[in-house]
């Protein structure tokens, strides 16, 4: 950002050293030397976008988790807020990788602290019951498709963010279904932005609008697994 802060959008170390053509950087070193480069051990920002393992792959070897002691460490960059969808609180089935960044999650929702959920409040419901929680107590960590992210203005870091997935559809006035709400996708809105590519690209749609100047650009297009947005 402007002022220093650093968001990172998915991680997955999948590079494989015995294979001369695999062209993947050495994922987790690259972004420890940006952090030490920035006299820093954190992330104020990691988005982990879906559960799928192209985007979390080796997540817990990297990241301080709070959740259990064994994912910590000094050498382990910290997480001021995780944004996550609501599905990777609530999925079932997870085993793996994905299981352990479920539980990160869980946990920080429970804490009431270091953590936003992108989906309508209401999907979460029956689980913050089950956790002996209320909605209102928890209604703050939650933003909604057609919301902007808290914390970020282009007066302050110079860019927002646009939720636009999870979304639902209101077939009346009563119903509503819920459109890929396994996926996190926001829209940057910014005055000048550097972003650094790191690892190898997948598809998804990305819609960067540009401040003050009349150019929305709505592409599919390859996007690393791992994005560092510098401002």
């Amino acid at each position: 950002m402007a002022n220093g802060q650093k968001i990172l959008f998915d991680y997955a170390d999948i590079r494989c050293e015995d294979d001369p053509e695999n062209l993947r950087i050495p994922l987790g070193e690259e972004l420890r030397k940006n952090l030490k480069d920035a006299n820093r051990d954190f992330f104020e920002v990691v988005a982990f976008t879906h559960l799928d393992n192209d985007h979390i792959c080796k997540g817990s070897e990297f990241f301080h988790l709070e959740h259990a002691e064994k994912y910590q460490g000094e050498c382990r960059p910290k997480i001021w807020e995780l944004w996550v969808p609501a599905a990777a609180v609530i999925e079932e089935g997870c085993t793996d990788e994905d299981r352990i960044i479920r539980s990160e999650a869980r946990h920080r929702l429970r804490s009431g602290r270091g953590i936003r959920v992108f989906s309508r409040p209401g999907k979460l419901k029956e689980w913050l019951e089950g956790e002996g929680l209320t909605m209102e107590s928890r209604q703050h960590l939650f933003t909604d498709a057609g919301q902007l992210i808290p914390g970020f203005s282009l007066g302050g870091q110079e860019v927002e963010f646009f939720v636009h997935s999870p979304f639902g559809k209101r077939l009346n006035e009563v119903e509503v279904i819920d459109r890929n709400i396994d996926s996190l996708m926001p829209a940057e809105n910014c005055c000048r932005t550097n972003i650094s590519r790191l690892g190898r690209g997948t598809w998804v749609t990305l819609r960067i609008q540009f401040h003050k100047i009349p150019l929305v650009t709505n592409a599919l297009r390859k996007r690393p697994r791992g994005m560092l947005v510098e401002h």
